[in-house]
């Protein structure tokens, strides 16, 4: 008998014949066929683990990306180019989400046409958000184009195009 000490603190007698290194604090006590059980199991459990983690990661790569509009506030900008060089300075695709925080009552959202984003008017929109914070989903490719409406914050540059593309593979 040898003494060993396990862990810590505690201390055990081990025969010397049953004393292997690199199988002293898993396999000490078991049978041949228990260790093989362990073994096993083990190699289930990572597997299982890996699986898992592949998972995630596809899973996370797979959800969208959420854009906060602006980086901030959804409110009248310093310049009318703001929302522009914003856009322009990120890459859309479907699945992701533009994040317009703004307070109910000050300011909107309108998904419009081309024309009415031009033109800063919000007479057909084809979608509108009345209450902040709104997100809205890009779930088709192409150009969209946002406004506000309240009063003439469009025209002081509170409108933002964004180009939709497919999820990249």
């Amino acid at each position: 008998m040898i003494g060993v000490d396990i862990g810590l603190c505690l201390r055990s007698e081990i025969p010397i014949a049953a004393w292997k290194k690199s199988e002293l604090f898993f396999e000490i006590g078991f049978s041949e066929t228990e260790r093989g059980r362990k073994r096993e199991t083990a190699m289930a459990n990572w597997k299982l683990l890996l699986l898992v983690q592949v998972a995630a990661l596809l899973w996370s790569s797979s959800e969208g990306v959420q854009h906060i509009v602006g980086d901030s506030i959804w409110s009248i900008p310093p310049t009318n180019d703001f929302y522009t060089n914003w856009s322009s300075s990120y890459s859309f695709q479907i699945g992701d989400t533009l994040y317009f925080d703004f307070d109910s009552g000050l300011y909107n959202v309108i998904q419009v046409s081309r024309g009415e984003f031009d033109d800063c008017t919000g007479n057909q929109p084809y979608e509108a958000a009345m209450d902040g914070p709104a997100i809205l989903p890009l779930s088709l490719k192409g150009v969209f184009y946002y406004v506000c409406n309240v009063s003439n914050y469009c025209a002081l540059g509170l409108k933002v195009s964004v180009i939709v593309d497919q999820i990249n593979s």
